[in-house]
């Protein structure tokens, strides 16, 4: 089984009866997609803030760069990449636009 679908089901079993009159499942999988990658991002940034990143100021030679400019310029791509990820194959699965369009 692929991790796609054990998140998929693992959405699914949170969408309860009373959600279901509220708003549509891939509406329901958007926002948990969408919430998870947040907690992802902020993770990430405290991980990289608080314990692997332990200088003041990173010296590039004409810029100085402060610890929480360098945790947000590393988190950014991994929070899109993982964002792009989870949208693509969990909420919009069921897309007839595929993979690919030319």
């Amino acid at each position: 089984m692929k991790i796609a679908e054990i998140i998929t089901k693992t959405i699914d079993i949170f969408y309860v009866k009373p959600l279901r009159g509220l708003m549509p499942q891939q509406t329901f999988r958007y926002a948990v997609c969408g919430g998870a990658n947040l907690v992802i991002n902020w993770l990430c940034y405290a991980l990289l803030y608080d314990v692997i990143l332990s200088f003041d100021y990173l010296n590039l030679g004409l810029v100085y760069i402060s610890r929480h400019i360098a945790a947000l310029c590393i988190t950014f791509p991994i929070t899109l990449l993982t964002g792009y990820w989870l949208q693509s194959r969990i909420s919009f699965r069921g897309s007839p636009l595929g993979d690919r369009v030319s």
